[in-house]
């Protein structure tokens, strides 16, 4: 894994993608905690070139651009656990 590679890893809970700096996994040890749900895992074991869902889509999804921009978090999307 090249350091400034940019790497997908995926909440094994919630199903929510992250784009994560290979760097930033190193230093944590791959350990990150989900900003959507809370839940703890390694980041380095769930790495993926495509994500995987485990329910399809059965329509389309909105264009929901607009109202995700308003409610954006302005905190991080994960946190990187220390391993001590």
């Amino acid at each position: 894994m090249q350091r400034g590679a940019l790497v997908l890893t995926q909440c094994p809970t919630c199903e929510t993608i992250y784009r994560i700096q290979a760097a930033d996994l190193g230093s944590a040890q791959g350990f990150v905690e989900c900003g959507e749900c809370g839940a703890r895992f390694n980041a380095l074991e769930r790495i993926a070139d495509e994500p995987k869902f485990t329910a399809e889509r059965t329509s389309p999804a909105p264009d929901t651009a607009p109202i995700a921009a308003q409610f954006a978090p302005s905190g991080p999307a994960f946190v990187l656990l220390n391993s001590d």
